[in-house]
């Protein structure tokens, strides 16, 4: 029997799966994820990790949350607040997901609270975690995934039929970003989400922290990810959007690069999301490069990966992702940034109107990702949108506008 989702069926299922948390959502809340290089004068080894996250499952009440393949421990989960403590695709990069929250600070407390000792406890090992867009050990660490069927598959991708040199290949190796959750009402995602977009030249002049000699980029993240084999459709900035169906028809655009069956995952053919379940079988491959034929079933949608600068996610938020990670006294500078654009989006979409800043907005970013100077015309948007989002943050009454450094300094701007 022929598979062939139709148009409508397949609207909804992208429906299903991005929005339906939209509506169900507490509004006003805040998640963050935030992404640690580890570094040390030596390789990371995993017996070492394992020690820490036995620490923290003893002594700090974490439980054990998922073990790799070999049964070591990659993620933790705190038993009251449900942070979690994990090691993000390989063993370079601790990532720290924290509880959502109203109050930035509630969450900066807990998260400076974990730093502190986990620091303590990885000095003996001569390991240190810091605050950047990429590890600097990046050309010297074991780049390989961690043994983890997901991550094992997600590297299989970046690294086969790429032609770029190696190092790039295993970006994920070493990249580090914070990820801010926001909830918007359904209604406004179009609009919130183009006035991210339109910012992110702005949040790139201001927090880029990513460089690498073979890039040239000082925000090297954003080029890692569109030369990736996750292709441009599902990476890079995002289009404006001025509906929700246009969101809908953006993700149908988006491609399908792996799925799971009886545990296993597989890599299928390039395909968009739309052509992937219009057809009666596509071709998948293993890890070990064994082929099978797969016919599409509408539970696929779960294993839609996509990394685009802003993404609708399966919670109910949208995720800024664009955003590399900043020093460790100030990290979370660029989620006041984030939380105060969306306070005040209505007034910066006027602002973006008035300047004219919503076209060319893409190649703004990637001048921005270079080293480049603000025009008149820049410099004075750039700092009418500060003010705007340090009133915002003023708003809300809870400090928070005392987290923005970085983009208060007079010589920065």
């Amino acid at each position: 029997m022929k598979n062939m989702m139709k148009k409508d069926k397949i609207e909804t299922l992208i429906k299903s799966e991005l929005f339906s948390k939209f509506c169900e959502n507490e509004k006003g809340t805040l998640g963050v994820e935030i992404e640690l290089p580890i570094i040390s004068s030596k390789n990371i080894e995993m017996k070492n990790i394992q020690k820490l996250f036995r620490y923290l499952t003893t002594e700090e009440d974490f439980i054990v949350d998922c073990n790799d393949n070999e049964e070591n421990i990659i993620r933790i989960i705190h038993k009251e607040n449900n942070d979690k403590i994990s090691l993000e695709y390989s063993l370079n990069t601790l990532e720290f997901s924290l509880k959502e929250d109203y109050n930035i600070y509630n969450i900066k407390n807990r998260l400076d609270n974990y730093i502190i000792k986990i620091q303590k406890f990885l000095k003996k090992f001569d390991y240190k975690l810091i605050g950047n867009g990429i590890n600097p050990n990046y050309k010297k660490i074991n780049r390989h995934c961690l043994k983890e069927n997901r991550y094992l598959i997600i590297e299989k991708l970046l690294t086969e039929n790429n032609k770029n040199n190696k190092i790039l290949n295993e970006f994920c190796s070493y990249i580090c970003s914070t990820q801010t959750h926001l909830t918007p009402k359904i209604e406004e995602l179009p609009e919130v989400m183009n006035v991210f977009s339109c910012l992110e030249w702005v949040k790139s002049y201001l927090y880029a922290n990513s460089y690498m000699n073979e890039t040239n980029y000082k925000l090297s993240r954003d080029y890692l990810w569109e030369i990736s084999n996750f292709e441009k459709s599902n990476t890079g900035t995002n289009n404006l959007y001025y509906s929700i169906n246009d969101i809908v028809q953006d993700y149908k655009k988006r491609k399908m690069h792996l799925v799971q069956r009886n545990n296993n995952y597989y890599l299928v053919e390039s395909l968009t999301i739309e052509e992937y379940f219009k057809k009666d079988r596509v071709r998948g491959k293993d890890y070990n490069n064994n082929v099978e034929y797969i016919t599409p079933l509408e539970t696929d949608i779960h294993d839609f990966r996509s990394y685009k600068n802003i993404e609708l996610t399966r919670m109910g938020t949208i995720e800024i992702r664009s955003d590399c990670t900043q020093e460790l006294d100030n990290l979370f500078e660029i989620v006041a940034f984030n939380v105060g654009i969306l306070k005040k989006y209505k007034s910066i979409e006027e602002l973006i109107k008035k300047y004219k800043f919503d076209t060319n907005y893409i190649e703004r970013r990637k001048k921005f990702n270079k080293m480049s100077i603000l025009n008149s015309d820049e410099m004075n948007f750039v700092n009418e949108v500060i003010d705007l989002i340090y009133l915002g943050l003023q708003e809300r009454e809870y400090n928070e506008e005392n987290l923005l450094k970085k983009s208060k300094r007079d010589e920065e701007i």
